[in-house]
């Protein structure tokens, strides 16, 4: 799966960011196999990885950047689950005024950007689990959510 992240810098300064991604698409599991309450505990799935066209990337003054990206979902491929991760822009700028003892003070900051997607057939799922007493209800709840 591909997908296109759009950036613009509406400053008179050209803007550098460094890409960084969280490493943990989730899964949702509990982290003993237990499931006393029902908790969604993440974990990462195995080969799931996104690559992007340029690793550092500068936008220019008052204009825009398209950052490509292909996503691979791994393991999580066709088993109906959702997969998120946070895709951090590390502004080198940021960086550069945390190391000047103080000596700038206006600068871009780094940012974060949630990634979710669905991995499967979304029409697989029921729109509405079952009664918690019923066999095959997932959530096991009596009350609404």
């Amino acid at each position: 799966m591909t997908f296109k992240v759009s950036a613009s810098a509406i400053t008179t300064d050209a803007l550098t960011d460094r890409l960084k991604l969280d490493e943990t698409y989730k899964d949702e599991k509990s982290s003993d196999g237990k499931q006393i309450v029902p908790e969604i505990h993440p974990e990462k799935v195995k080969g799931a990885n996104i690559t992007f066209e340029h690793d550092t990337f500068t936008i220019d003054p008052n204009s825009s950047f398209d950052l490509n990206a292909v996503i691979n979902v791994g393991e999580a491929k066709n088993k109906n689950k959702f997969v998120e991760s946070f895709i951090h822009f590390e502004s080198v700028e940021e960086m550069e005024a945390l190391n000047s003892n103080g000596k700038k003070i206006n600068f871009q900051p780094s940012l974060s950007m949630p990634l979710m997607g669905f991995a499967g057939n979304w029409n697989h799922e029921p729109i509405l689990d079952k009664w918690a007493w019923e066999e095959g209800s997932k959530i096991k709840n009596n009350g609404r959510l």
